[in-house]
């Protein structure tokens, strides 16, 4: 036999469970002794705290919370008259979450552990009435609401059941985001948008899993303990389908969850309650096939640049819980390993700054010239209010031939469907991309993100592409962005030691 099969051959059975990739597998969730604290006093700091006073005092809504972009009726910011981006709300108060949790480890004021340790909490009790509003064990909501607020909260649209046609708005009744009304657990008439992708799940596990790590709160990590497996349970009695309140998939497609999601989720839920999570994750591994799917590549990552960019951000905060937990560490080098091949080599060199922290956390290593290529910027970061305003093209740029190809390919089979943007063919720094609501998943070679109001470089067969994008809000009305991009970048950043407090 060919020592190259004889190899892979040996790597099959250490997979099937010798003793090279065997026990432990339930992880220690505690975390390894933090960083040097120190208090913060720079300017990227400062504008962490600006973001925070922000969220809080303006862009949370209530009285149950939840991330989302939020719209003012004016520059004054003192009207909220709607919402935007309600069915990602789960995702991004992970997200928050997380950020917070990073924070409460890293701070040495007392006030501002204090401050960070109730943001953690409002957003914990956030991920949990998002799970129970639904009243279906394991289904969580992507988003909630009192029903008396429904004209506020869907900007004017009504809550639309499952299946009904999609309002004209689009903000209520967009694909597989029906909006169901319900009671929360206190009585309250409630609206909830349902439909949950696996995504929502992705951000809901990454935020409650490093919250139950990083924070030394008994009941908060109860709490997250046994939510985690309540839905592991049941998604493991689902054979890992997210299922509606009617038992059907939920989301379509993103209904069916990843390899690769299943393991970090299973694994989050071992880390922080043992049993019965541990129990299944050890027979994932033991499986061949699960442990193939989830570290060899697909050859189709590398797609991501050209369409469904945020696929890489689901991909990093998966595998950023899978890499830290597993506690085994040939198959931890594995996982990485994976990470690196399929996701971070394609976004490497672009001023992704969570991303880097990210991969350089995992790696244990950092390199200097990233370091500094990302605290510009961060520091190139709008401050708050951070708002969609009209803004011209980025400069000109040479184009990406594949990506004019794959555009113009998509224009002639379904011109009402564009999936592959024409894109540049190197990334804009930051300080000349589009103004997006969590930067870190929108693509860095976008051409144009608003409708063109004036000439630009931009060629006359792809400009129909940037009028086909959404329009600017309407009169004086203000789109404000939550901050939750910058805020979890800063205070990894600062966790890990990437930051110092002076910078």
């Amino acid at each position: 036999m060919p020592r190259h099969s004889v190899w892979r051959l040996a790597v099959v059975l250490c997979f099937s469970g010798c003793s090279l990739y065997g026990p432990p597998y339930c992880p220690d969730g505690r975390p390894q002794a933090p960083p040097p604290a120190g208090a913060g006093s720079g300017p990227l700091h400062a504008k962490a705290l600006d973001y925070d006073r922000w969220y809080q005092g303006k862009l949370r809504p209530e009285p149950y919370g939840g991330v989302a972009n939020v719209i003012f009726a004016d520059a004054s910011y003192q009207n909220v008259i709607g919402y935007d981006d309600l069915q990602d709300s789960a995702i991004w108060t992970g997200t928050y979450l997380a950020a917070e949790a990073f924070r409460y480890a890293t701070v040495s004021d007392p006030e501002e552990k204090r401050q960070a340790l109730g943001n953690a909490r409002a957003a914990a009790r956030t991920l949990d009435f998002f799970l129970h509003v639904t009243q279906t064990p394991g289904l969580i909501a992507r988003f909630a609401a009192p029903l008396s607020q429904e004209s506020v909260f869907l900007h004017g649209s009504p809550c639309c059941p499952p299946g009904t046609a999609t309002d004209p708005a689009n903000l209520c009744c967009s694909t597989n985001n029906g909006c169901t009304t319900g009671t929360a657990p206190d009585g309250t008439p409630v609206f909830w948008l349902g439909g949950t992708s696996r995504d929502q799940y992705s951000g809901w596990f990454y935020g409650m899993g490093i919250a139950e790590r990083l924070i030394d709160d008994p009941e908060l990590r109860q709490r997250i303990r046994d939510d985690m497996t309540e839905i592991v349970t049941a998604l493991h009695d689902s054979f890992w389908i997210i299922r509606g309140p009617d038992g059907k998939p939920s989301g379509g497609t993103a209904a069916f969850v990843e390899p690769y999601e299943k393991l970090s989720w299973l694994l989050s839920a071992s880390a922080a309650g043992r049993e019965p999570a541990c129990g299944w994750y050890e027979k994932e591994v033991r499986d061949v096939v699960a442990v193939q799917l989830t570290i060899t590549p697909l050859g189709t990552e590398w797609l991501n640049q050209y369409m469904q960019y945020y696929g890489f951000n689901l991909n990093f905060i998966n595998y950023y819980n899978l890499v830290r937990l597993e506690p085994n560490g040939h198959r931890r080098r594995a996982y990485l390993d994976s990470l690196n091949k399929n996701s971070y080599r394609w976004v490497r060199g672009s001023d992704n700054v969570f991303f880097d922290y990210t991969a350089m956390a995992l790696r244990g290593r950092a390199n200097t010239r990233t370091l500094a290529s990302d605290r510009q910027a961060l520091s190139d970061f709008p401050g708050p209010p951070n708002y969609l305003h009209p803004v011209v093209p980025p400069p000109a740029k040479s184009l990406n031939p594949f990506s004019l190809d794959l555009y113009h390919f998509n224009e002639k089979v379904d011109p009402s469907r564009i999936l592959f943007a024409p894109r540049a063919e190197s990334a804009y720094p930051l300080n000349q991309r589009c103004p997006q609501d969590f930067l870190w998943q929108q693509s860095p070679f976008m051409i144009c993100c608003q409708p063109l109001t004036e000439s630009s470089w931009i060629p006359a067969d792809l400009q129909g592409y940037c009028n086909g994008l959404s329009p600017l809000p309407s009169g004086p009305q203000v789109l404000v962005y939550p901050g939750a991009d910058y805020l979890l970048a800063y205070w990894m950043g600062r966790y890990y030691g990437f930051l110092r407090p002076v910078d």
